[in-house]
């Protein structure tokens, strides 16, 4: 399990000031008749990341970043597998009575087992980001991992973004056809661009990036049909009041957060930002603005997960879904990876490292 321990260290740092009308009050309740969508496959032990794009119809895409796997049903922690990444399928917008189907390479033995997207090297490895549909293709972005060389879990470091386009998303994973897309030569000007993605309305799908060590938040947009064509080669970049090519992203906010959703609410009428507010037991936040340039608001705190309350907890990736039914109390849906600290076997009980189901409202 990796927890990303170092990165979200600075997540703690103050907040900059920020020329923004305050974000709504926000309250939220854990979700636990939704939790059992992650446990209805035996074989799935745990992952984070957990980030979902829209498929269409009533099919949403999970995507995970370090995954637990089971080789044998009967003793499912002894020698599992540790993957990378891996996705699952949703169909049905209720999680609490849609079907889940969990996807990853498999070898020529049942028990050979591997990362869903493969390592690009010895040593480098794909964590997903976010994604998104755009016309028959889906896009995906990742964040490009190198190790260390050190032993230990968190002997990683990050080299920047990467990207994937599925040429058939209609079909089951297993029969996706997936091919790299076109990177530009900067890398994006020292972003990891993709950690959320909206369409604009405009023709653009906007990414959203993070930068330095407080992982600032920045902006960056491509013509849909270049995306469409997997051609990222060309990103225009957020910088002051204008877009640009290969000019120096200006920040939205800081510090940010290593992974976190962008989506619209339309009962706001405004964007909203939800991520995991601190490190160690922390809360779920959001930001809001008028515009996906901003100005964006302080963080609210609007729900802090009650595994938050355990000695030891490690609370973190919290995001929203705005692709699922909240379900009849309404509300916007929410999930939170809680981990432990310390104790890396208790956190492999089926209590931590599976992502947990909750609801936000503003009030």
């Amino acid at each position: 399990m990796t927890a990303r321990i170092l990165i979200l260290l600075l997540m703690a740092l103050p907040v900059l000031a920020a020329c923004a009308d305050p974000a709504p009050a926000g309250i939220g309740a854990a979700w636990p008749a939704a939790d059992a969508l992650f446990a209805r496959d035996a074989r799935f032990l745990g992952a984070d990341g957990a980030y979902t794009v829209d498929l269409g119809g009533d099919r949403v895409l999970w995507l995970f970043g370090d995954t637990l796997v089971a080789r044998d049903h009967a003793h499912p922690h002894e020698n599992s597998a540790f993957l990378r990444n891996s996705v699952a399928l949703q169909t049905g917008r209720d999680p609490v009575t849609a079907f889940m189907r969990h996807y990853w390479q498999h070898g020529p033995g049942d028990d050979d087992l591997g990362s869903f997207f493969p390592e690009p090297a010895a040593g480098v490895w794909l964590w997903p980001a976010h994604g998104a549909r755009v016309g028959d293709v889906v896009v995906l972005f990742f964040e490009r991992l190198v190790n260390e060389g050190d032993p230990g879990p968190w002997s990683f470091v990050a080299t920047g973004w990467d990207a994937r386009v599925v040429e058939n998303p209609d079909d089951e994973p297993s029969a996706w056809r997936v091919r790299p897309a076109t990177l530009p030569d900067d890398g994006g000007a020292g972003a990891v661009l993709g950690e959320a993605v909206a369409l604009d309305g405009a023709g653009h799908l906007v990414a959203f990036g993070t930068r330095g060590d407080a992982h600032a938040v920045v902006l960056a947009r491509f013509a849909v049909a270049d995306a469409a064509r997997g051609d990222l080669s060309h990103p225009e970049l957020r910088c002051g009041a204008r877009w640009a090519e290969g000019c120096a992203p200006s920040e939205l906010f800081s510090p940010g957060a290593p992974e976190f959703s962008v989506s619209f609410d339309a009962g706001l009428g405004l964007w909203v930002w939800v991520a995991s507010g601190g490190f160690g037991a922390a809360p779920l936040v959001w930001r809001t603005a008028p515009a996906l340039e901003g100005p964006w608001s302080d963080p609210v705190v609007v729900f802090r997960p009650p595994e938050a309350t355990r000695d030891g907890a490690f609370v973190y990736a919290g995001k929203a879904h705005p692709e699922l039914d909240p379900g009849p109390g309404g509300g916007l849906v929410v999930t939170w990876v809680p981990s432990g600290l310390d104790d890396l076997p208790a956190s492999l009980d089926g209590v931590y490292y599976r992502p947990r189901f909750g609801r936000v409202w503003a009030r």
